[in-house]
């Protein structure tokens, strides 16, 4: 085959080209993935702002712990609202500690007798001669029952005029002052209603009457000191 010089150099510059333009496509490919491979935010963050000054710069060091120096305060040790006012009825002789009955039990009968008229002091009497201020007392047959000996076969309307039930202590207090206040104003005298209280109506006697009177007077000495 028969050579032309001329073209042969044609054909040398054009691979020289070809070279040429193939290098530079590769750098600008290489080019293009080194800038997708940095972040954005780094490729549009100011530099003062990649590296703050001093006077800017965040310590790494933690944060001092503030300690509390001064121990809490200790928890208050005034007594309750209802400790307060048990001591100052305490003080004031609505309660006694001379009387062997909770001060829950002295409310209820102090409450029953002013509700129902009746001596507070011949109301203690009535339940020292009758239980010795035993909440839990029963008769020898087990009829009469609680502080006031409350005779089972008068349960029932005395829990109708009261709505009180006779065999809970306090319920027991409640009937046993309203009988007291009923006897007392049906009979007119002290000796004849504690009569009627024992035996269920006057029969004259006045033993009973005597020995609850006389302790009713004790006590009240007692409340008045």
């Amino acid at each position: 085959m028969k050579r032309f010089p001329g073209k042969d150099r044609r054909d040398a510059r054009k691979d020289t080209a070809k070279a040429a333009a193939f290098l530079g496509a590769w750098l600008l490919l290489a080019a293009t993935a080194e800038a997708w491979a940095t972040p954005i935010s780094a490729a549009i963050t100011p530099d003062w702002l990649k590296q703050p000054p001093a006077d800017l710069a965040v310590s790494a060091e933690p944060a001092p712990v503030i300690r509390l120096t001064t121990p809490p305060p200790e928890p208050s040790e005034v007594p309750e609202e209802d400790d307060l006012i048990e001591l100052a009825l305490l003080e004031q002789g609505y309660y006694s500690d001379e009387i062997p009955l909770d001060y829950m039990y002295q409310d209820i009968l102090r409450t029953a007798c002013e509700r129902y008229g009746v001596p507070y002091p011949l109301a203690l009497a009535v339940i020292e001669t009758e239980s010795g201020f035993d909440v839990d007392a029963a008769g020898v047959d087990g009829r009469d029952v609680g502080l006031f000996q409350i005779r089972t076969s008068n349960h029932r309307w005395l829990s109708q005029e009261t709505g009180a039930d006779p065999m809970t202590p306090a319920g027991n207090i409640e009937c046993g002052v309203w009988l007291l206040g009923f006897l007392l104003e049906e009979h007119g005298s002290e000796e004849a209603a504690l009569t009627a209280y024992r035996w269920g109506r006057d029969n004259g006697s006045r033993d009973y009457a005597q020995a609850v009177l006389a302790a009713a007077e004790r006590w009240a000495a007692v409340l008045e000191d």
